[in-house]
């Protein structure tokens, strides 16, 4: 990065650079050292104070590798800031995406940026659906945060801002991507962004999540603005604009807070007004309930109808809960994010239900995770409806189940879409990881096809030997699951492939640990 003419150690760093008197000091390609131990490349603060650095470590999966880690000054005390001492590249803020609003024949957008950077001003991308490339829409200098676009309606637009210096064009900073829909009809659903966490399972500095559920959403004609959890607290944007609110915590945990009390403050009045509110993330009961304070306890039982019951399913196939509009439903979801647009999710939440609440989805393993409610809340004269799910949207698999769980999410809260589940076809032959993994001594193997052929499905050992033949047969299209027994077989990793008209579609690792 420093492009240096030789290797430094990280005891000897203090020959090609300078130590800062200030962690406050730290601009991005700035480091923190731990002399003779370990450094860190610094790329930002993050909204609640932290430092998101790059290091080189053995930790994690699969082992050594560079990632995102975000650090509190507190913990590390050890560490010095210093920056290199011949520096040259132009240094430029990351714009924060806060909102994208429709308005009668146009779209509002809204950002914020730390502008004490000496740059030159802000991009605005944007994209159609399943376009290939952003196109660039307009340029606006510095100062400027806000800008209004036209755009046709029932029309769906990925947008992104970019912040970059006229003496570095080709190096610019990406924000969060948002969508929008704008309709004639007014408003209808709000996607709030309330994802900011950087060292869970998800661990990159910018996201789409909003994008890929805007994308489920487009198929069932409704019309949907994006904005951040930021512009809720702040009052910028109103939930009781809306119809209805999906609100996106990924696995936004107990240090960043998946709802703080301002905004529990405004879900609360609006769920009192009769709103309709759609919750999804892996760690919103861990959070309110479990670690929860007295009010966030009270927030999460009367509002949100939901009760703590695990911090981790422990289980990654899902399927609708009999005698509910659900029922139909049967997916999975990811455990690695191997596939496209998802991401690991490694502690998925168990609920129980309270107050009213039913079961909407379970857990492969017969574990509640998802509850829904139709009724009047705490201090509520009116009905509203809520459904809290245990696990991010954005982790499912296959675009054809997050379309189709969306389809019935809209059902649910009152949208006119019909859902055929036996007629909705999967758009790509997938082969998903198996779980548990590691495995001991039976686990579940699961794939999808997209049209009637003929299918095998077999497990091997590291040496090519096959183990098993799970299936060798004509299929129709659809989901399926095989189970595999390892009580005969050694502890190791295993592979498994999904052949398709005697092709090889994909292989995949396993584990099997006695």
């Amino acid at each position: 990065c420093w492009n240096t003419s030789k290797k430094y150690s990280t005891s000897t760093f203090y020959n090609c650079s300078s130590q800062l008197s200030n962690f406050n000091d730290l601009l991005p390609g700035d480091a923190t050292n731990k002399a003779g131990n370990h450094i860190r490349m610094f790329v930002e603060w993050t909204n609640d104070g932290k430092l998101l650095q790059v290091e080189e470590t053995s930790s994690g999966s699969p082992g050594w590798a560079a990632r995102y880690y975000t650090w509190t000054l507190s913990q590390i005390s050890e560490y010095v800031p210093i920056r290199y001492n011949n520096i040259q590249n132009v240094l430029i803020p990351r714009p924060i995406f806060l909102a994208i609003i429709s308005k009668t024949d146009s779209v509002t957008l809204s950002w914020t940026a730390d502008e004490s950077f000496n740059f030159t001003g802000y991009k605005i991308y944007r994209k159609q659906l399943n376009a290939e490339d952003y196109t660039l829409s307009v340029t606006v200098p510095k100062g400027v945060k806000t800008v209004t676009l036209a755009q046709v309606p029932d029309v769906h637009y990925d947008y992104k801002i970019a912040s970059y210096h006229e003496d570095d064009s080709a190096n610019e900073l990406i924000s969060d991507i948002y969508s929008v829909k704008r309709s004639d009809a007014g408003k209808q659903i709000l996607i709030v962004d309330g994802f900011d966490r950087y060292d869970g399972s998800y661990t990159l500095p910018t996201h789409a999540f909003t994008a890929y559920t805007a994308k489920a959403m487009n198929k069932w004609d409704v019309a949907y603005e994006s904005c951040a959890n930021e512009a809720i607290i702040s009052g910028d944007v109103d939930l009781k604009d809306y119809e209805m609110v999906w609100w996106i915590l990924g696995d936004e945990s107990t240090v960043d807070e998946t709802f703080n009390n301002i905004e529990q403050d405004r879900v609360e009045s609006y769920l009192k007004q009769g709103g309709k509110l759609f919750v999804s993330g892996s760690e919103l009961a861990w959070d309110l309930d479990n670690k929860g304070s007295t009010a966030d306890k009270a927030f999460i039982h009367d509002y949100l109808k939901t009760v703590y019951a695990a911090d981790d399913a422990g289980n990654y196939s899902v399927s609708g809960a009999t005698g509910s509009i659900f029922a139909n439903l049967s997916f999975q979801y990811s455990d690695d994010g191997s596939e496209p647009e998802t991401y690991a999710e490694d502690y998925p939440d168990v609920f129980s239900t309270t107050g009213g609440s039913v079961i909407a989805l379970k857990y492969g393993n017969s574990q509640t995770a998802a509850v829904s409610f139709d009724g009047s809340v705490t201090g509520a004269t009116v009905p509203c409806k809520v459904m809290v799910m245990g696990f991010p949207f954005e982790t499912i698999s296959a675009l054809s189940a997050k379309e189709d769980l969306a389809g019935y999410i809209l059902r649910f809260m009152g949208y006119n879409v019909s859902v055929d589940i036996n007629t909705a076809l999967p758009e790509e032959y997938i082969l998903y990881q198996n779980y548990p993994n590691p495995f001991n001594p039976t686990t579940t193997i699961a794939y999808t096809i997209n049209t009637p052929t003929y299918v095998k499905l077999q497990v091997f050992n590291l040496r090519g030997e096959r183990i098993s033949s799970l299936v060798q047969e004509y299929q129709s299209a659809g989901q399926y699951e095989d189970n595999i027994n390892g009580t005969s077989l050694p502890s190791g990793m295993y592979v498994y492939r999904l052949d398709v008209n005697y092709n090889p579609v994909e292989v995949r690792k396993m584990v099997l640990s006695k």
